[in-house]
């Protein structure tokens, strides 16, 4: 029996020091008193026992071992894989604000099974052992966690402040309100555990998790989006004396996450900076200090930016952030005072791109170069590289698009324009935000018209610069041409045009059968092949009957005919553009002979070649200055028009503009000369007019000033007087200014007098005059509506409809109190109590809350609990368009809020107004959630034949629109609101 204890303690000796809490945890008095099923009304948990003896040193011992290696130590590393997991299927974008954690919980999430076991293990881990353990608090600790992984953040809450207040201090087992005056101790404002500690406890002991536990719900609070709660408890936590420094880093990482959400990213940039060395591994510090970088970097601190971008690229095990750490440093250097740094940077990227551990991120590594090179102003390097960056990108779309996008605007800027067409034609708009998709559309298409031009342009000039040449001099300069680019398209010389001007032709050559010919100078018997006559005659009739035909497999087929003439024409010379132009005109234009006839050698040829340079410098001109208004590259082409021809048919028009593009230009001398240039050369022209008549109303000016009274006059319901000047303008201004608009309400007044037909044809004409109009689709329903409107009026005449009067205010209870659920306050008598029953639903009872509410001294309140109605208040707007409008807003509701089921009700509230109705919504938020979403939607496509001075938008209470009702006075209540919410009205 002795021996037995012997190897008992033996055993249980060293588990003693080995284990970090023996002694264990305080504050644990146990009274377990809950109904069980029947089968189990005679069996007693281990937790219910816990009371029943005292727990002695060897039991103690045991309990902790079983409950730590057991239950404990398998579900913490459950929780950890599920965290590795969800990290291997994140992926950082580096090219965008990273993430502030590595994985995300909406992927935590979705392992619900683990983590339902992780949840049955801890309370497993706690019932089935005496609740004197040590591990208790462990297991609330892991429990919260995994309800957070989970995703139930109000479970996740209930754990951790379960454990703040349980593991609080007690005075002989009653709660101390924690942080009061009572658990104030020497004069130390405290709401955190002492972990100050003798040595011997140290030893023996750990501190319970309720500090730990203040970190978990502060994280629990961010992901919840509870920032006012997160904030609140960290600022009790820093001031807090007695918070213990282990960890200190922890909490400022949490601070770190809050502003990161707050988009405080100077703020968030310090404590990450502070709290990196809680990181797990290098790559993870990596990750934080590249994060750190982005977040200073988005400050406009670009020097500890830098510093964190550098450091990064130190930990780091991932290219991707190396690379794109060095392309956010060459991003934020100065070129004018670190010159040496970026050069540094530039010889790192074009190593890291000639190593074979980085053959898949060439792509991106010649992209930051290119953007280094650019920066510098090395045009012509930053081009090669992004060049080598496409041809590198073919599983990279994404970043395929990023290096065209920026090789083109970088040959845009340095004016090099058939290149950046080249390349903007190429990018995907769809993918572009729409600042920059539109941007990209309009130059795309400026710049086409613009290398067309010089096509044109360096083709002409060629042509006229061979044309002044003497015929052998031009014959060889054409040779030499043709050669080349027959050469370049890997086409041999035909034996035709090797022979193209020499006395040694072959025309006389004797015709002879296919195999000789008794009349042949050679001998009959030749071989076909070997005989040269026989070649070149079969040769002829190959090009008389199929013409020229390139060297190639299937050349019967156009299409590879087509491919095989196709030239590289990526910097537009000279040369290239004449065989272009040349090959469009005929079929067989890459022939000698055919370049020769491009040239212009008549009278009437050259004055069509000049023709041609004025008409391309003006156009270009034009699109320079109206499409992309580059007015300096206009004032080239301009000058160079005027240089070369100064007498040309736009004479008067090019001094016009000129004068026009140096007063953007800011060179007013210039602008000044020229004007007096055009008043001398043409007093009386169309542009010397224009310049007299600056400052006076134009035709077209009373036309739209007339046409707008008009306008005024349909919507306000004046709709006889509005005919009426309507056809004495229409004789003044013909039917120009029959916008769709205008169009449209004469339409609405039509269908008033039961004029369909008159309806059907107006609406017609506007569809068909204004095909792009977003009142086409409105056009076309009320069309639709009138061709059907017998049927509709018979169906509703014979509808039965048993309903109750709609009244906007009535039935609406104006102050109605507030009920929220509040937990029940418990005296808690023993630790597992909450976790069998009260863990996830929680007795509450109803309390009214008055939220506030802000009163004005017109007698106008506005509570954001109470129900609102979003309101459009039309002004001097007749009811036939009114009750359009309520239309409009009912029909976009059914389209894009359908599952709101909103009502659309309109209401009169004098002569000169009334009011649109919608809703109502349950409080304010849902409200200005729907006003944000459709007032921008509002002038272009749900009412766009309403002009926004007539109208506007508005909330109002049911409360607030019965005291409207009785002031009669809009003005007052829109007053109040702007008074009160200035950001919405």
């Amino acid at each position: 029996m002795m021996q037995k204890y012997f190897f008992l303690c033996l055993f249980l000796i060293p588990a003693l020091f080995f284990q970090p809490k023996v002694w264990g945890q305080p504050n644990t008095t146990i009274n377990l008193d809950k109904e069980k099923p029947a089968q189990y009304q005679d069996r007693l948990l281990p937790a219910e026992k816990t009371g029943d003896k005292k727990l002695g040193f060897l039991s103690r011992t045991y309990q902790d071992m079983v409950s730590h290696y057991n239950y404990f130590f398998n579900a913490n590393n459950k929780l950890n894989f599920i965290i590795e997991q969800a990290q291997k299927m994140h992926t950082d974008d580096y090219s965008k604000l990273l993430p502030f954690y590595d994985y995300s919980l909406s992927v935590t999430a979705l392992d619900k099974r683990d983590l339902d076991s992780i949840i049955y293990k801890c309370y497993a881990g706690i019932l089935l052992h005496d609740l004197r353990s040590d591990w208790v608090d462990d297991f609330y600790l892991l429990l919260g966690k995994a309800y957070l992984l989970r995703k139930n953040f109000d479970s996740a809450a209930m754990v951790f402040q379960y454990i703040n207040y349980i593991y609080a201090p007690k005075d002989d087992g009653y709660d101390i309100p924690i942080g009061s005056n009572v658990s104030n101790n020497q004069g130390i404002f405290t709401v955190s555990t002492n972990e100050n500690r003798s040595l011997l406890k140290k030893i023996t002991t750990k501190p319970t998790t309720r500090n730990d536990s203040f970190i978990w719900q502060i994280r629990n609070y961010i992901e919840s989006n509870q920032l006012d709660k997160a904030s609140g408890l960290i600022a009790l936590l820093k001031a807090d004396p007695l918070f213990p420094k282990r960890l200190q880093k922890d909490l400022w990482l949490q601070q770190a996450y809050l502003f990161y959400k707050q988009n405080q990213y100077d703020s968030a940039a310090t404590y990450l900076s502070k709290s990196i060395s809680e990181a797990d591994n290098k790559q993870q510090q990596a990750r934080w200090e590249f994060l750190t970088g982005q977040l200073y970097q988005l400050a406009h601190q670009n020097k500890p930016a830098i510093k964190a971008f550098e450091t990064a690229i130190t930990h780091t095990i991932d290219p991707y952030l190396e690379v794109y750490a060095r392309l956010n440093i060459v991003a934020l250097s100065d070129t004018g005072s670190s010159t040496k740094a970026l050069q540094n940077n530039l010889r790192q990227m074009y190593q890291l791109a000639h190593r074979d551990k980085y053959a898949d991120y060439r792509d991106i590594i010649y992209y930051a170069a290119a953007a280094l090179e650019i920066k510098q102003q090395h045009y012509e390097a930053g081009i090669q590289n992004l060049q080598k960056s496409i041809a590198y990108s073919v599983n990279n779309p994404e970043q395929k698009q990023k290096s065209m996008l920026l090789l083109a605007s970088t040959a845009y800027n340095i004016r090099q324009y058939p290149l950046a067409s080249l390349y903007y034609d190429s990018i995907q708009t769809n993918q572009l935000d729409s600042t920059l998709k539109n941007e990209v559309i309009a130059r795309k298409k400026a710049l086409k018209i613009i290398t067309g031009n010089l096509t044109s342009l360096h083709l002409q000039d060629s042509l006229l610069q061979l044309a002044k040449l003497n015929e052998a001099d031009r014959l060889a300069a054409v040779k030499k041409l043709y050669r080349r680019l027959r050469k370049e398209q890997g086409l041999a010389e035909e034996k035709e045009d090797i022979d193209f001007g020499s006395t040694n032709t072959t025309a006389n050559v004797a015709a002879s059968g296919l195999f000789g010919s008794s009349t042949s100078s050679n001998n009959a018997n030749d071989f076909y092949f070997a005989n040269a006559t026989l070649k070149l005659q079969g040769y002829k009739e190959f090009k008389q009957k199929w013409g020229n035909r390139p060297n190639v497999d299937n050349w019967q087929r156009q299409s590879a005919i087509n491919n095989s003439l196709q030239l590289n024409n990526n910097n537009v010379t000279a040369a290239t553009t004449t065989t272009e132009t040349a090959k469009t005109n005929n079929a067989n234009a890459l022939t000698l002979k055919g370049m020769l006839d491009n040239i212009p050698l008549t009278e009437k040829q050259i004055g069509d070649a000049h023709n041609t340079i004025i008409n391309d410098l003006y156009s270009n001109a034009q699109t320079f200055q109206n499409n992309l208004e580059k007015y300096a590259d206009a004032v080239d082409s301009y000058e160079t028009l005027m240089k070369l021809y100064p007498e040309n048919q736009y004479e008067e028009a090019v001094l016009f503009n000129l004068i026009y593009c140096y007063k953007q230009l800011g060179l007013l001398q210039k602008s000044d000369s020229v004007r007096k240039k055009l008043m001398f050369a043409f007093p009386n022209g169309t542009y010397a007019q224009k310049i007299k008549n600056i400052g006076k109303p134009t035709l077209q000016d009373k036309a739209t000033e007339q046409y707008e009274h008009i306008y005024n006059l349909f919507i306000e319901g004046n709709f006889k007087q509005a005919l009426a000047e309507k056809a004495e303008a229409d004789k003044t201004y013909g039917k120009t200014y029959w916008t769709p608009q205008l169009m449209y309400i004469q339409a609405v007044y039509d269908v008033k007098q039961k004029n369909d037909s008159s309806a059907i044809q107006t609406l017609q004409a506007m569809i068909h005059q204004f095909p792009q109009s977003p009142m086409v689709d409105m056009a076309n329903t009320m069309i639709d509506v009138l061709k059907r409107r017998k049927e509709i009026e018979n169906y509703l005449t014979n509808l039965v409809i048993e309903k109750n009067e709609d009244n906007v205010v009535a039935n609406i209870d104006l102050h109605p109190a507030t009920l929220v659920n509040t937990p029940v306050r418990r005296r808690v008598d023993s630790v597992a109590a909450p976790v069998i029953k009260h863990l996830d639903s929680t007795a509450t009872v109803q309390i009214p809350v008055s939220a506030p509410v802000i009163q004005s001294v017109n007698n106008y309140a506005f509570n954001p609990s109470d129900s609102q109605y979003i309101a459009v208040v039309l002004n001097k707007v007749d009811p036939v368009f009114a009750s359009e409008a309520r239309n409009a807003f009912y029909r976009f509701n059914l389209e894009k809020f359908y599952n709101l089921r909103l009502k659309v009700n309109q209401q009169k509230l004098n002569d000169s107004t009334s009011l649109v109705l919608i809703g109502p919504f349950a409080n304010a938020g849902d409200a200005v959630d729907y006003l944000d979403k459709t007032k921008p939607m509002a002038t272009a496509r749900i009412i766009p034949w309403l002009k926004p001075e007539k109208y506007i938008f508005s909330m109002i209470s049911p409360a607030n629109l019965q005291l409207l009702y009785n002031k009669n006075n809009i003005d007052e209540y829109i007053q109040f609101l702007k008074r009160n919410l200035p950001e919405k009205f």
